[in-house]
C-alpha cells in the first residue's frame, strides 16, 4: 500500500485551499529533438503554436531529460532519477515504475485536483504500474514504449481496451479538450504525452505533403524527415487546440502550461542546433531537450539558461501551485525553479545533472554528468571524456585529464551517484500484480516474462510477441503477486500457423497443470500507413484463447506457459497473457 501524505489537517481544507489554486497541463512529445522547432533556427520545420509559446513562456534554454522515453517519464512524474525508481530501460519490465513512488498526479490529488492523463504512458502496462494505479483519475493511450498503429487505434481506457477513430493525435487532444471542459470550474493536472514524433512515422496526408520537396537527396531519408516533421507540425496543430480551449474556458491565466520533449532526435539525421549525439546518446544532443513554461500575466516570457532538468518539474510545480510542506514516499532530487522564473534568479551554483542509459548491463556506462560549464560521459571499458561546453558545444575537443583534481572530482562524482542510484534497479520489484478490485483484469505482454529453452521475442527495437514454442523446455514464466485469493481465468493471445490439431497450450502453477488445444489462427496484417519501412513490430490480429481456471493463494507463486505438438518452431507466437479475476 502507498503511504498516505499528511498533506493537510482535513479534507475541506484541501478543497478549499485548491479552489484558488491554478491549472496545471503538461505536454510532453516522443522523440521530438531540440531542433524540431523552427524557433531554434530550423527553417525547415513549420511549428507555428511551439514558436508563440516561446515567445510567451519562460524558456530553459539549458534543460536536460534523459536519452531513453521511459526514464524521462518516470523523472518527471517523480522528480527523482530514473534509476532510482526502479527503471533502467525502456522494454522487458525495464520501464516499470516503482508503484510505491509518489507522482505528481498523486500529489495533486491529495490537495483537490483532478488528474487525467492522455497519451504514451511507458511506465508499466499493468496495474499497480499504470496511470490508474500512479494516481490519475483518467486515462486514454496506451501503457506501452511502442504501439503498432497511429490510425484508428486501439487505445487503452482506464482499465479497458477501446478502439479510436481517426488519428491518434488528434484523439488523444479530443480526451484533454473533453477532461479540460469537464473540468474547468475545479483546479486539474492534465498530462499530454504525446507519442509523435516516435516511429511507426504514420502521418495524414495534409501534414506529410508540407514536407515532401524538403532539400535531402536520398529519397527514403527524404520520406522519413517529412514524416518526422508532419508528425510535428501535427502536435503543433493540437497544442494550439489545447491553448484554445483554454482561452475558450476563460482559465488560460489560471493555468501552467508546461511543454517539453522526452530525449534527442531518432531516426533521419537532421538539424538539432549542432550539438553531438541523438536519442540514447548521453551527449548533449541525446538529452538537451526544448522546455517553455508558460503562466499568462504571472511568469514574464524570458530565457533561463539552466542548467535544469526533468526531476525539477514536480517540485516546482509545486512551488508555483503554492502547495508547501507536500510530502513524497522517497526523497526527490529535483529542484524549484520557481525563484529564476519568477525573480530572475540563476541555478544555483555547482548543480550537477546525473544521467544515465543502460547499456546492455547495469554499470556507470553509459552516463555522465552536466555542469554550468561541463559535460563529463562515461563509456565501456572505463573510458572517460570532458568536454568544455561554453568553449566547445558540439562536443569536439575531449579535455579528460586523470591527474587534474577538478576533472577526477567529476568523475567521483558521478560514480558515487550511479553507485546509489541504482540502488533502484537492483531492488526493484519485477512480479506481476492480480487480484486487485480497481484492475480485475491483468494483461500481461509476453516479453515480460522470462524466457526458458529456445524462445526468442520478436526483436529490436520493440519486443513484441514471443516464439519458438516446441517443448516443455521451452517456457515463459512469472512470479505472480497475488492481492486476493479466488479464482482467475486464464487466456492467450496467439497466432498459430499449423493445422495439425495436436498442438496444446499448458499452464503452470504451483497447484498442478492446466492445458487446451491451440486452434489454428492464421494472423492478418491490418491496414498500416507507414511512410518509410517500419522497424517496429506490425500490427496484426491475434485469436484469444481461453486456456483454463485457476486458484491462486494470496502471497507470491510462480506461473508459466509453454506449448507441445508445435511441429515449426515459428509457428506458434504468444504476445499477450490474460487473467481475469472471477
Amino acid at each position: 500500500m502507498k503511504l498516505l501524505l499528511p498533506l493537510l489537517s482535513c479534507a475541506m481544507a484541501t478543497a478549499c485551499a485548491a479552489d484558488h489554486r491554478p491549472n496545471v497541463l503538461v505536454i510532453l512529445t516522443d522523440d521530438q529533438g531540440w531542433g524540431d522547432v523552427a524557433i531554434h533556427g530550423n527553417s525547415n520545420i513549420n511549428t507555428p503554436t511551439i514558436d508563440r509559446l516561446y515567445r510567451e513562456s519562460a524558456v530553459i534554454d539549458r534543460f536536460m531529460a534523459s536519452p531513453l522515453s521511459a526514464p524521462t517519464r518516470a523523472s518527471l512524474l517523480t522528480g527523482r532519477y530514473h534509476l532510482r525508481t526502479g527503471v533502467s530501460s525502456v522494454q522487458s519490465g525495464l520501464e516499470n515504475m516503482n508503484p510505491e513512488e509518489t507522482t505528481l498526479a498523486e500529489l495533486f490529488k491529495e490537495y483537490g485536483y483532478v488528474t487525467g492523463c492522455f497519451g504514451k504512458w511507458h511506465n508499466g502496462a499493468y496495474y499497480p504500474y499504470t496511470p490508474n494505479g500512479q494516481g490519475f483519475d483518467e486515462f486514454l493511450g496506451f501503457c506501452c514504449g511502442h504501439w503498432a498503429n497511429y490510425f484508428d487505434p486501439e487505445l487503452q481506457h482506464n482499465e479497458q481496451m477501446t478502439r479510436g477513430k481517426g488519428y491518434i493525435t488528434d484523439i488523444l487532444t479530443d480526451a484533454a479538450i473533453k477532461f479540460i471542459a469537464d473540468n474547468s470550474d475545479r483546479p486539474f493536472f492534465c498530462y499530454v504525452p504525446y507519442n509523435a514524433p516516435h516511429s511507426p512515422l504514420q502521418v495524414p496526408d495534409r501534414y506529410y505533403d508540407h514536407y515532401r520537396d524538403l532539400p535531402v537527396e536520398d529519397e527514403n531519408d527524404k520520406a522519413e524527415m517529412a514524416a518526422i516533421y508532419g508528425m510535428v507540425e501535427c502536435v503543433d496543430h493540437n497544442m494550439s487546440r489545447l491553448l484554445s480551449a483554454l482561452d475558450s474556458l476563460g482559465i488560460r491565466e489560471n493555468t501552467i502550461v508546461v511543454y517539453m520533449s522526452d530525449n534527442g532526435p531518432v531516426h533521419v539525421e537532421r538539424y538539432n542546433g549542432d550539438m553531438r549525439g541523438g536519442k540514447g546518446s548521453v551527449h548533449e544532443g541525446g538529452v538537451r531537450v526544448p522546455c517553455y513554461i508558460n503562466w499568462e500575466n504571472h511568469i514574464a516570457p524570458k530565457v533561463i539558461d539552466g542548467p535544469y532538468a526533468h526531476v525539477d518539474i514536480l517540485p516546482t510545480l509545486m512551488d508555483l501551485c503554492g502547495i508547501a510542506g507536500y510530502e513524497t514516499r522517497f526523497p526527490i532530487d529535483g529542484i524549484s525553479m520557481r525563484n529564476a522564473l519568477m525573480e530572475d534568479a540563476d541555478a544555483p551554483a555547482g548543480r550537477m545533472i546525473f544521467t544515465h542509459r543502460l547499456n546492455g548491463h547495469l554499470s556507470p556506462a553509459l552516463g555522465g554528468v552536466r555542469t554550468a560549464r561541463y559535460r563529463l560521459e562515461v563509456y565501456p571499458e572505463e573510458k572517460v571524456s570532458l568536454y568544455d561546453m561554453q568553449r566547445d558545444p558540439s562536443e569536439n575537443n575531449d579535455i579528460f585529464d586523470g591527474g587534474n583534481p577538478e576533472h577526477k572530482e567529476l568523475y567521483s562524482r558521478y560514480l558515487e551517484w550511479f553507485d546509489e542510484a541504482s540502488t533502484g534497479v537492483r531492488e526493484a520489484d519485477r512480479s506481476v500484480s492480480v487480484g486487485y478490485e480497481a484492475a480485475p483484469q491483468v494483461r500481461i505482454p509476453a516479453p515480460e516474462g522470462r524466457m526458458s529453452g529456445m524462445l526468442k521475442c520478436y526483436g529490436y527495437p520493440n519486443q513484441n510477441w514471443v516464439n519458438h514454442f516446441v517443448t516443455e523446455d521451452d517456457s515463459l514464466s512469472f512470479t505472480l503477486d497475488v492481492i486476493a485469493e479466488g479464482d482467475y481465468d486464464v487466456s492467450v493471445d496467439y497466432s498459430n500457423a499449423e493445422d495439425t490439431g495436436a498442438a496444446e497450450f499448458f499452464i503452470r502453477t504451483e497447484d498442478g497443470i492446466i492445458s487446451v488445444p491451440i486452434p489454428q489462427f492464421i494472423t492478418e496484417f491490418r491496414y498500416s500507413p507507414d511512410r518509410v519501412v517500419r522497424d517496429e513490430a506490425p500490427d496484426m490480429t491475434w485469436n484469444r484463447l481461453r486456456i483454463g481456471k485457476i486458484h491462486l493463494k494470496e502471497g507470491r507463486t510462480s506461473f508459466s506457459l509453454y506449448a507441445e505438438g508445435i511441429k515449426s518452431s515459428s509457428s506458434v507466437r504468444v504476445k499477450t497473457l490474460i487473467l481475469d479475476r472471477m
